[in-house]
């Protein structure tokens, strides 16, 4: 791609974090779509469990605001 994902999810992760005071920011792809999990580890988030919705195998993910970058 292009990086507009990611790029876009930066922003909405600044505002998470800076504007909401939020401490923790989740993420879920389903597995089988690579690169949705590829952005949500390019952004830094880890992978903490997996889960199924509406019959297909999904990753969840958490990125904390003490672990952020940016």
């Amino acid at each position: 791609g292009k990086g507009y994902a990611t790029e876009g999810s930066k922003i909405w992760l600044d505002f998470g974090f800076k504007e909401l005071k939020w401490n923790t920011i989740n993420g879920a792809a389903e597995v089988a779509h690579t690169a949705s999990n590829h952005v949500l580890k390019k952004l830094g988030m880890r992978k903490t469990e997996e889960f199924e919705f509406d019959g297909e195998l999904c990753n969840w993910y958490e990125l904390k605001r003490d672990e952020y970058n940016k």
